[in-house]
């Protein structure tokens, strides 16, 4: 999966980010050096907004079933707390935001 699919898949989830309440549309663009008109918001700072998350999550119907062989954190659950902080974890390992998108089973 790329991040444009998850993108979609939050938004079919119900994320509308503020540009979209302020303008009634919003348009990803990869990167803050895109040149686009409108509302706009960069693949970064979708990443980084709860709602994208809180979206995905029930677009993809986590649900909040304890994960057995999770050893980040205790008692932790398949929500969207614990796949943003696994991104996280992911990006502070160096990797990036596409490998982890692409290795998420969406």
């Amino acid at each position: 999966m790329e991040i444009s699919d998850a993108i979609k898949k939050a938004i079919e989830g119900g994320y509308k980010p503020k540009e979209y309440f302020e303008r009634n549309y919003f348009i990803v663009k990869k990167d803050a050096h895109t040149k686009s008109i409108g509302a706009n918001m960069t693949e970064s700072e979708i990443l980084l907004d709860p709602q994208f998350w809180i979206c995905l999550s029930k677009a993809m119907g986590w649900k909040g079933e304890p994960i057995s062989d999770c050893k980040c954190i205790p008692g932790c659950k398949n929500d969207w707390q614990y796949h943003w902080h696994r991104f996280i974890d992911f990006l502070a390992e160096e990797k990036t935001a596409e490998d982890y998108f692409r290795e998420l089973n969406l």
